[in-house]
C-alpha cells in the first residue's frame, strides 16, 4: 500500500513539472510571448515565431520576449459632485476592469463606479541575439 502511493505521488510531481516546464515562463503579470526579428520589413508585421525560423530567412535576428498587461480607470462621483477616478491592472481586460471597478465601490464617499477607460501596455523582459 505505502510503496503504490509512493509510487503516485511520484508520477504526480513528474507530470506536474513536466506540465509547468511546456507552458513556458510565466510572470505574476501575464504570460511571456516572444518574436524573432531581422532589422528589415519583417518588424513591422510582428517577425518570426522563433529564431531559426529567422535564421532561415536573414543573417543577423534578434529575439524579443515581452510581457501584455491591461490597466483600465474606473470613474465615480462624490456627495460633492467631485469626479474621482480609480485605476485597476491585471494580466486580462476583465481583471484590469474589475479590480478598477473593486477600488471605485470600495469608497464609501462615491456614488455611480462606471469603467472609464481601458488600455494595454508591453514591457520587454528580454532581448537576445539569434547567432
Amino acid at each position: 500500500m505505502k510503496k503504490s502511493f509512493a509510487l503516485f505521488v511520484l508520477l504526480a510531481l513528474v507530470s506536474i513539472t513536466a506540465f509547468a516546464q511546456r507552458r513556458g515562463p510565466d510572470y505574476p503579470r501575464g504570460p511571456v510571448t516572444c518574436a524573432a526579428t531581422d532589422v528589415g520589413w519583417e518588424e513591422h508585421f510582428g517577425g518570426h515565431r522563433d529564431c531559426g525560423s529567422c535564421l532561415q530567412k536573414h543573417d543577423r535576428c534578434t529575439e524579443t520576449c515581452s510581457i501584455q498587461s491591461f490597466s483600465c480607470t474606473s470613474k465615480g462621483r462624490t456627495a460633492e459632485g467631485r469626479v474621482l477616478v480609480f485605476r485597476g491592472e491585471g494580466r486580462t481586460r476583465w481583471e484590469a476592469e474589475n479590480e478598477a471597478r473593486r477600488r471605485c465601490d470600495w469608497n464609501r464617499n462615491v456614488r455611480g463606479c462606471i469603467i472609464d477607460a481601458c488600455g494595454t501596455r508591453s514591457q520587454v523582459v528580454s532581448r537576445r541575439s539569434c547567432r
